[in-house]
């Protein structure tokens, strides 16, 4: 099991670097994030009509249920958006997001190790598939579900699916190597 403990502890963190390699250092992040035409009326506007932190869209959801016909027609008429709204400033980047990033890398790092340990797949590239395989199962549910439940752009989330399965294959990589079938003692 330590060995276990140390493949997803080591998988993480090379996940974590994978991840500010390919948001930070190349150019995925500007070339995925647009820019509005005039950010600080936009910024102003938003902080007047919507003071508290959580996710809009427009048109309304609540509209759906009140009034389906003109949610309806809203929505055709367009324009159409979702916002992610945080009133207060923040730093770039926090302790608390980068540990909460390195947790949630560390929790799906580890369930990756189980299930290498449970399935006890023969042969490296076996391995390496079993948690490429796992890996896009999340992706498809995820990454590549939300442009087809909410109607987002794809850009981001073909972005974040590269990243995620090019990262799962750099773990699955490392993993493989690290854990191995046990070996079944024959009966006497």
């Amino acid at each position: 099991m330590k060995r276990a403990s140390i493949a997803a502890s080591l998988g993480a963190l090379l996940y974590f670097v994978w991840g500010f390699v390919f948001w930070v250092v190349l150019p995925f992040g500007p070339i995925v994030f647009r820019q509005t035409g005039d950010e600080p009326a936009l910024a102003r506007q938003i902080a007047i009509s919507i003071p508290s932190p959580g996710s809009y869209t427009v048109p309304g959801t609540e509209l759906m249920a009140s009034d389906p016909a003109e949610y309806k027609r809203r929505r055709e008429a367009g324009p159409r958006a979702t916002l992610f709204v945080y009133p207060k400033g923040s730093s770039m980047i926090s302790l608390v997001s980068l540990l909460g990033g390195f947790g949630t890398m560390l929790a799906a790092t580890s369930l990756m190790t189980l299930l290498l340990v449970l399935v006890q797949p023969a042969g490296y590239a076996r391995r390496v598939l079993v948690v490429l395989l796992a890996g896009a199962t999340g992706i498809f549910l995820g990454d590549l579900g939300f442009p087809f439940w909410y109607d987002w752009p794809w850009g981001l989330w073909l972005a974040s699916a590269a990243f995620h399965l090019s990262g799962w294959l750099f773990v699955a990589l490392l993993l493989a190597a690290i854990v191995k079938p046990i070996r079944a003692e024959p009966n006497a």
